[in-house]
């Protein structure tokens, strides 16, 4: 505040000294008072800076009528500038609100529309209605067509948010996803949601379900049979192709793996683990059994045949070495075991594998 009042200070000093050299005769005074109500002219303009200055003139009119806001520029509510690409819809097409020219948000109600020259392979054929709810057009090329032509379908990659619901459609296609496992939808009814960030909020619970309602023999949009459980699937990427990976070591060579794979089942996985756990449990328990008979038999050799001098003295290095090297190895790993089955295999354990949460079929 104190910066602004220094420099209004200082502009009011400034014409307060050209008019006291204008009066006093030491300046020329201009042919008209340069004042900020005086009147202007574009005649020295050129045509391109003509363009900004009718801009002006539009946005002073409009303020005059309380249409635009150009003090705070948009808040609390108010008009103000932007970038809209005008959308021409079709005959059969109703789009709301009236006033759509004047918004970058829409509805619109008609036929199914891929953004091709000819609509698609549903647009005017029947059974192919549509819902199109859209803001901010062509928002990634700031309202440019990238083909240069007027905007009469939806740009499904370059609108900012969509949500599209049709009767039959090319849902995939339109959208550009990959096919996955389950392959690319064709004339079926569909909904397709695209945003920068999209977020599903359920306060009690999200379902995904696949399938028919529950006690129902229900078909598809075209009264065709369904699956019992089609398939979930998560894409990151929207890559779904074979990928080659490294195995790491100098000479290991790369190995090809499959992108989309299937979940694992926390329970089943829980329950292989511990299967495993269970045979590595019985392989230490009897290797440790082994390593007490081979003491005791080294124990026994040693007492049993004095004839043979070095046999009691390669007896007692050879029990003592199975005693500290093999079978506390052994008593250890298998403490190791057991709280690995803790930590990640039981419900209670810091590092469970299962999501508490989370649950797929």
């Amino acid at each position: 505040m104190a910066r602004k009042k220094d420099l209004a200070d200082r502009a009011s000093k400034i014409q307060t000294d050209e008019t006291a050299l204008w009066e006093s005769g030491k300046a020329p005074k201009p042919e008209r008072d340069p004042t900020p109500n005086d009147g202007w002219t574009d005649a020295d303009f050129s045509d391109f800076r003509k363009q900004f200055v009718e801009t002006a003139k539009q946005r002073a009119e409009a303020a005059k009528e309380g249409e635009l806001n150009t003090i705070t520029g948009g808040e609390l509510g108010t008009p103000i500038e932007d970038i809209i690409r005008e959308y021409i819809p079709s005959p059969d097409e109703v789009v709301w609100p009236p006033d759509y020219k004047t918004r970058s948000s829409a509805i619109i109600f008609g036929k199914d529309k891929a953004h091709e020259p000819t609509f698609g392979d549903y647009n005017g054929k029947q059974g192919s209605y549509a819902v199109d709810i859209v803001v901010g057009r062509l928002s990634s090329q700031r309202g440019k067509s990238p083909d240069g032509t007027e905007v009469q379908t939806p740009h499904y990659g370059t609108d900012a948010a969509r949500i599209y619901i049709s009767q039959r459609t090319d849902i995939d296609k339109y959208f550009g996803l990959a096919d996955g496992n389950i392959g690319s939808a064709k004339g079926k009814s569909g909904i397709g949601i695209k945003a920068d960030g999209v977020r599903i909020i359920g306060r009690r619970g999200v379902k995904i379900v696949t399938g028919r309602m529950k006690g129902q023999n229900e078909t598809d949009s075209k009264g065709m049979r369904i699956p019992t459980a089609a398939p979930i699937e998560l894409i990151a990427g929207n890559n779904t192709g074979d990928r080659q990976v490294s195995m790491g070591l100098p000479n290991g060579g790369t190995e090809t793996i499959k992108a989309l794979q299937p979940l694992l089942k926390g329970d089943n996985t829980v329950a292989a683990f511990k299967e495993v756990s269970e045979i590595l449990g019985r392989l230490m328990g009897a290797l440790l059994n082994l390593t007490l008979l081979q003491t005791t038999f080294n124990s026994t050799i040693g007492v049993t045949i004095p004839p043979l001098a070095h046999y009691p003295s390669i007896a007692g290095i050879t029990a003592t070495q199975l005693l500290a090297n093999v079978q506390n190895s052994i008593y250890q790993s298998r403490i190791n075991k057991t709280m690995w089955e803790i930590n990640y295999l039981e419900t209670f354990g810091g590092k469970y594998i299962c999501s508490k949460n989370v649950f797929t079929t």
